[in-house]
């Protein structure tokens, strides 16, 4: 196994934990994500805030979507599949 094959393995395993710290306390995770906004927006020039914003709403529709499939994984939407 390669160095690449070891960093693939790794970072599957990081969004394995990464998935189930955002389905087991997404409220705690929205909370830190609005804190983030909050410090970005501080630090951001003004035309640069609204990027920084939207990222953070993407982030919240994924932590909503992962909290969505554990609440409903047989009627959910599939769970995408790692080439």
């Amino acid at each position: 196994m390669g160095f690449l094959d070891d960093a693939k393995d790794k970072a599957e395993a990081l969004q394995d934990q990464a998935e189930d710290l955002a389905r087991s306390h997404g409220d705690k995770v929205k909370q830190g994500l609005d804190q983030a906004e909050g410090l970005i927006a501080d630090k951001l020039p003004e035309d640069k805030r609204g990027q920084a914003g939207s990222i953070i709403d993407k982030a919240k529709e994924m932590v909503d979507r992962l909290d969505d499939q554990e609440d409903d994984p047989a009627g959910g939407a599939a769970s995408p599949e790692r080439p």
